[in-house]
């Protein structure tokens, strides 16, 4: 019977789907469930991996590292007015006249609001292309499991940036840092931490203390960081701590 089944789906014609905006959204659902959140003792392994899959991504549509690097990453997480810093920068950064891109996260009501081109969201139609280019591309990688939702949207707003030619590119952290979607970048320009509180505290840890490690796990080796003046001061000495950990010199851990 099985053998039948198999010869009938293959002389069943394959039903056409145009590449548009609503197919576009239909895809992308299938794919928000893919990946169940690791366990805690698999998460290093589960976050290399994951780092692995997007750059392979990447590649894939011709995306070099270098080519991310050029964009200058402003990464920004924290707990409360991470998604008003990214906003803030934005504009400011547009207003002196430079060119921008901005990935933040969630929408208000539609999904293309995420993906924002000198401040602007991109169109439904952008959108489908973009999607559809990266499916055509990634869909025929060995680790096609690990494309959820968020990777595909994440890999859309770096080709979309990559592609305007951005001055500077501003990514807004899903939850947490170290362990973050967002978290492949190896030289981002500025690393920001903004206001921290108890949140996610199933996945980040039930402390202030655990939270704020999580959030600096976005900190790279000899690059600035920022932090906000709401952070506590023994969470903002804490975070310094840390960013001396991964050899930023004290003077480029600043207040910002």
């Amino acid at each position: 019977m099985l053998k039948l089944a198999r010869k009938i789906a293959q002389k069943v014609p394959m039903v056409y789907q145009p590449k548009n905006y609503e197919n576009a959204l239909k895809q992308l659902n299938t794919a928000i469930n893919k990946v169940t959140i690791a366990r805690p003792a698999n998460l290093v392994e589960f976050y290399a991996g994951r780092c692995k899959s997007i750059r392979s991504s990447l590649l894939a549509l011709d995306i070099k590292d270098s080519d991310i690097n050029d964009m200058h990453i402003i990464h920004v997480t924290g707990s409360k007015g991470k998604g008003s810093t990214c906003a803030t920068v934005e504009a400011v950064l547009r207003n002196l006249g430079y060119r921008t891109g901005m990935l933040s996260s969630p929408h208000l009501i539609n999904v293309e609001e995420r993906i924002r081109i000198n401040g602007r969201p991109i169109s439904q139609e952008y959108f489908a292309q973009l999607f559809w280019d990266v499916h055509s591309s990634i869909s025929r990688l060995d680790d096609s499991s690990m494309h959820t939702f968020l990777h595909y949207i994440l890999v859309m707003a770096c080709k979309a940036f990559v592609a305007e030619k951005v001055d500077a590119a501003i990514f807004e952290v899903g939850i947490g840092g170290r362990y973050d979607h967002t978290n492949f970048f190896e030289k981002p320009a500025l690393s920001v931490v903004t206001h921290l509180d108890l949140e996610h505290t199933d996945m980040l840890g039930n402390t202030l203390e655990k939270i704020a490690w999580m959030k600096a796990g976005i900190f790279k080796v000899r690059l600035k960081i920022g932090l906000l003046s709401l952070v506590l001061p023994r969470l903002s000495q804490l975070i310094k701590q840390m960013a001396l950990c991964v050899c930023l010199s004290n003077r480029r851990a600043r207040l910002a």
